[in-house]
């Protein structure tokens, strides 16, 4: 016989379970704001560049533009996606990050296309120094400039939130969809 401490959390998890079975695309957007601590930690942590640290930053953008596939293979319009993606040039630049990591060349890359590296080096992420040799932040290198990677994955995940509101998926607040909420407290 279970406890009543043990009865509440298994309670508990079958109705996350149940959540999770029902809007699948919601792991994939914990997994986003996981790795985005995860990433943050880890360029407060050291100075120095290293491969382990951009590895870190192109997982953040691989699983945040994986977040739009994953809505479409949960009923989201795909052509809605697409066009949020093609009209955000911060998704469009995790989205090149993402296809340049995955294809040795990236046959049409969203605008702005990422900055032309050497052959057999795609990666456009640097580290910055300022003027006084102390170590800079981490980059992500364009056509046209650069953008903090702290700053561009702050901004991923806003605009990928910001959708999910719009389209009523979860609420400002507690980030778990006001419907599920409300099954929560009927149950």
């Amino acid at each position: 016989m279970l406890t009543k401490q043990e009865l509440e959390n298994k309670q508990r998890i079958e109705k996350e379970l149940k959540f999770l079975k029902e809007n699948p695309w919601f792991e994939q957007y914990r997994r986003v704001k996981r790795f985005h601590k995860l990433v943050i930690t880890s360029l407060a942590n050291t100075e120095n560049f290293s491969s382990d640290k951009v590895d870190l930053i192109l997982s953040f953008f691989t699983f945040c533009y994986h977040l739009g596939d994953w809505l479409i293979n949960s009923g989201i319009d795909k052509r809605e996606i697409r066009n949020f993606i093609k009209n955000s040039r911060e998704l469009s630049l995790c989205r090149n990050l993402c296809l340049g990591i995955k294809h040795l060349k990236v046959v049409r890359p969203s605008i702005p296309k990422l900055a032309n590296m050497a052959p057999g080096f795609y990666t456009p992420i640097a580290q910055i120094y300022d003027p006084s040799g102390d170590p800079g932040k981490f980059a992500v290198l364009y056509e046209d400039g650069y953008l903090e990677v702290e700053q561009l994955m702050k901004l991923c995940l806003n605009q990928w939130t910001t959708f999910l509101i719009n389209k009523k998926l979860i609420d400002n607040s507690s980030q778990i969809r006001s419907k599920f909420k409300l099954k929560l407290k009927k149950k």
